[in-house]
């Protein structure tokens, strides 16, 4: 957990500068990735695949997905969703606006257009 986030930011500005992009990885699982996130201000976000499995039956997921593209489209945050296995779940992901997946059906991150 991190408990230091003045130091944190302080590093990672330094990183940045070197032009190392940050991300947030397994993102929705644990306690402190909402605070997390914003503090470190990521440039991506990978998040966890619970959001994934059984994405296009759970109208509670897709809300919360909804929710998190809006936000990454506002603050210029690319989101990668891990674990889209099935072509349903993949199209509802497409649908709400995600861009990039990985999962063992899909490979390494890319755009999930490329997916299919």
């Amino acid at each position: 957990m991190i408990t230091d986030f003045i130091k944190l930011t302080q590093a990672l500005k330094a990183l940045r500068k070197t032009g190392i992009l940050i991300a947030v990885d397994d993102f929705g699982k644990g306690i402190d990735n909402i605070n997390r996130t914003i503090e470190i201000d990521a440039d991506y976000i990978k998040l966890d695949r619970y959001f994934s499995i059984g994405l296009s039956k759970s109208n509670k997921k897709q809300a919360y997905v909804e929710f998190l593209v809006h936000y990454c489209n506002r603050f210029d945050v690319k989101l990668i969703f891990e674990g889209l296995e099935t072509e349903s779940d993949i199209d509802c992901a497409q649908v709400l606006g995600v861009s990039y997946a990985q999962g063992f059906a899909i490979g390494k991150p890319q755009p999930i257009s490329q997916s299919i």
